[in-house]
């Protein structure tokens, strides 16, 4: 139809110019051949402003995205600092917990050898035979000191109890602290790698902290939305947290997730709790590649449903 009109136009421009009707025949002329030009001209320029707003923001999500990364490492450098300082502290506790058994064990020494004199002196006295006054207020003097030393010696044996008992559960806590660090170090390091397979394949995460969502993160396509419990070996009240996760998640947000995964990072999961999880419709797996390889395909699929 359009090549029809053009032909007509060009039959009209050829007869203007046959009458001399130049003026018409140039207005007409630009008419027909200029007006396509612009029309091209127009339809290029408000394609190249929408590619430099799609680069701009572009731009804007990697800037964030990489503030992002450079404060996870700064929180996983000042962990790792905490941590040294720790196994310091706990090597100078050692120290001193060696050096405390040491001057006990040189204790109870000097106490056998007070008890060894104690007996040379009392075989003395009973081979002398003598009961004199002084010797009478010597073994008084020698009771009193004998019951000096017991107290002492059991004082210092009951501090040393309560240092001891001190010590062990400083030592406890510190290694209570420790493998908190080392876990908060762990999945630190298992958001990064499950996050970076998910920017390979077209996919956002974002951690979510554990209240009120109760899960760890939720992985976000153009259909899929996917909520992550990460666990070291997987149990039962780990499906049960990732589905109430997924009621909390609906019910802060209003959205349904409809995929829900969980990351076993410590060694293969059971086959029973594989078997449990299939039939509520979780995914389990202890690779981050393949968590991230499923979700892309279930994004591809819904896309082409």
């Amino acid at each position: 139809m359009e090549e029809a009109r053009m032909a007509k136009l060009r039959a009209e421009f050829s007869r203007l110019v046959e009458e001399g009707r130049i003026k018409e025949a140039v207005e007409l002329g630009l008419e027909l051949f200029w007006r396509p030009l612009f029309e091209v001209v127009e339809r290029t320029a408000r394609r190249t402003e929408e590619n430099a707003r799609a680069i701009s923001e572009l731009r804007e999500r990697t800037e964030e995205n990489a503030k992002a990364i450079a404060e996870l490492r700064k929180h996983t450098e000042g962990n790792a600092r905490a941590i040294a300082e720790l196994r310091e502290r706990t090597e100078e506790n050692a120290k001193a917990i060696a050096e405390l058994r040491a001057s006990i064990s040189e204790l109870k020494e000097r106490t056998q050898e007070n008890a060894e004199a104690i007996k040379e002196l009392r075989a003395s006295i009973a081979e002398r035979g003598k009961h004199t006054r002084e010797n009478l207020r010597a073994i008084a003097e020698l009771r009193a000191s004998i019951a000096e030393l017991k107290t002492r010696t059991h004082e210092n044996l009951k501090a040393i109890a309560e240092l001891r008992a001190s010590l062990e559960a400083e030592i406890a806590a510190r290694k209570g602290e420790a493998g908190r660090l080392e876990g908060l170090i762990t999945h630190t390091r298992l958001i990064l790698g499950l996050m970076s397979w998910c920017e390979a394949y077209g996919l956002r995460l974002e951690e979510l902290p554990a209240r009120p969502y109760r899960v760890d993160a939720a992985i976000e396509g153009r259909r899929v939305l996917a909520l992550v419990e990460i666990a070291k070996t997987g149990e039962e009240a780990d499906v049960r947290q990732l589905l109430e996760g997924a009621r909390t998640y609906e019910r802060l947000r209003g959205e349904r997730p409809n995929a829900l995964v969980l990351y076993i990072y410590a060694e293969r999961p059971p086959e029973e709790l594989v078997k449990a999880c299939e039939e509520q419709g979780i995914i389990v797996e202890n690779s981050p590649k393949r968590i991230a390889a499923r979700l892309a395909e279930l994004e591809e699929r819904w896309a082409r449903a």
